[in-house]
């Protein structure tokens, strides 16, 4: 390409275009060698840096997307000036009107972010978006075939009204390093020793991402697991988290820095030392994020119980998450961790991103689910992520189900058995008659409601009580969880008079 083409691109607006530049130079390992970017400026004045990646040979691509119409002028700037191939070039930009019969959400509506001064997510138009996960952590890898069974689940999902997944683009959890797990049809994301980055493995990403952008639900891409920092070290995550910016942030994407940001690794002997040491790295970590995504897609950190425990630096995240853990007892976590989190960031929304999963180790079914479920959005979450034993580890009945370092399985269940789970059925109901309510506008009022006579029986695992949320004068939802043995309701209390 001449220094003085000017390539023409035409796009709608919160969809999104591609200008590739090809560098005839060659280089040893050219992600880490030179960056490249695109300054794009709009006729309003506007001006955002674009990082491009590099997508293999001599390939640097730009993704440009716009949340208005308007006309934006790109020019390309390359840190190895001499490049003329890559340094100097030009571009126009013509964004057109949202397009209102697009099949996705996200085209007509644009991204997800968080709704200014309150608690719950919306898209850019401000439409309110209301966050209904699943959990998909190795799903990038070949253990679930492209594209039958990943459109088959997808679609499953999609029927059932859920709006985000939550997946390890990067090296998968409960694996070590370069063992071949991590791998789909392009290879591992890294090659072996960390040597260079592998764009094969970020194109096979891309098909299934796009997918799920394309069905309406959005990717919630996590770089990899917490003690992946401690094989990394902090300047190769910041590189792999440079790479997923410069590769998806112009997609409707959300930022989760890593699952159980502080997890050291299993058969590590300095456990307590990789903790801290993840805990100083992510805020290093994240503002390199913050200062390359141009778009600022909403960031948090998937916890072992709360995102602002695994951070030495809290105020990096954009809202919160929590893991209330896979014991009977664990949506009594998440409501304690949900109080805390309400009273400490009264700011920000709080994700309940990993509730018990259902079948997992053969417990956890829908009873519970529907009991996690229920009493977190009740108790003031912003946001719910189901999970289901044999999808969040993609067990596959062509491949063996190795999904622990020692080569085990956590579960035989399989991901085409694990998404016929009734618990992810009946979470999906509640999530759509809190939708209808306007649960984004609700608040927990536990005084509105108290349980009469005792507690429900020792053997059972759920306690007895009733849970309240709604808008005064308005809407009240109450939740009784269980009865044993006894025909009395909860006392409703403090009806306003004027309601009928």
């Amino acid at each position: 390409m001449s220094a003085s083409a000017i390539t023409k691109l035409k796009i709608s607006a919160y969809q999104y275009a591609e200008w590739t530049l090809t560098s005839d130079i060659p280089r040893e390992d050219p992600w880490t060698q030179i960056t490249v970017t695109a300054v794009m400026r709009s006729d309003d004045g506007r001006v955002l840096r674009v990082p491009a990646f590099w997508d293999g040979g001599g390939i640097w691509r730009f993704r440009l997307t716009a949340d208005a119409p308007g006309r934006w002028t790109v020019r390309s700037e390359c840190s190895d000036t001499s490049d003329a191939r890559l340094h100097g070039q030009e571009a126009e930009l013509e964004v057109a009107p949202p397009d209102a019969s697009a099949a996705s959400r996200f085209y007509r509506h644009g991204p997800v972010r968080i709704a200014r001064g309150g608690r719950h997510f919306e898209h850019a138009d401000g439409t309110v978006f209301h966050w209904l996960g699943d959990t998909w952590w190795m799903l990038m890898s070949e253990r679930v075939s492209w594209p039958e069974g990943f459109s088959r689940l997808t679609a499953r999902r999609v029927q059932q009204g859920f709006t985000v997944v939550q997946t390890v683009v990067g090296f998968q959890p409960d694996t070590r390093p370069f063992d071949g797990r991590d791998a789909n049809a392009g290879g591992s994301p890294w090659e072996v020793d960390y040597k260079r980055i592998n764009p094969g493995f970020f194109q096979a990403c891309d098909r299934r991402l796009r997918h799920l952008v394309e069905q309406g639900i959005a990717p919630c891409i996590l770089g990899g697991w917490g003690y992946h920092m401690s094989f990394m070290g902090v300047e190769r995550m910041i590189q792999h988290w440079r790479y997923l910016v410069a590769r998806y942030a112009a997609w409707p994407v959300i930022w989760c820095l890593a699952g159980e940001g502080a997890m050291p690794y299993y058969l590590a002997e300095d456990r307590e030392a990789q903790i801290a040491s993840q805990k100083r790295g992510w805020p290093k970590v994240a503002r390199v994020v913050r200062d390359t995504d141009p778009w600022r897609r909403p960031l948090t950190l998937h916890p072992r119980q709360t995102s602002w425990d695994d951070t030495a630096e809290p105020d990096t995240l954009d809202f919160h998450m929590l893991q209330a853990g896979h014991l009977p007892n664990a949506p009594l976590a998440a409501q304690n961790n949900l109080a805390i989190g309400r009273a400490r960031y009264p700011g920000m929304p709080i994700v309940n991103g990993e509730p018990p999963y259902e079948g997992h180790a053969g417990t956890n079914l829908a009873d519970v689910q529907r009991y996690s479920f229920w009493t977190s959005m009740l108790c003031g979450a912003s946001g719910y992520t189901y999970g289901a034993a044999g999808i969040f580890q993609a067990n596959d009945r062509e491949r063996p189900t190795g999904d622990r370092p020692d080569g085990g399985a956590f579960d035989a269940v399989t991901w085409d058995e694990a998404m016929m789970f009734r618990g992810a059925e009946q979470v999906a109901r509640g999530h759509a008659l809190l939708t209808e309510l306007g649960v984004h506008r609700f608040e927990p009022h536990p005084e509105w409601v108290k349980a009469s006579l005792r507690w429900g029986h020792e053997a059972y695992p759920i306690p007895w009580r009733a849970f309240a949320a709604g808008i005064p004068g308005e809407c009240r939802v109450i939740y009784l969880p269980v009865r044993w043995y006894h025909w009395e309701g909860p006392l409703v209390r403090f009806l306003e008079p004027e309601i009928k």
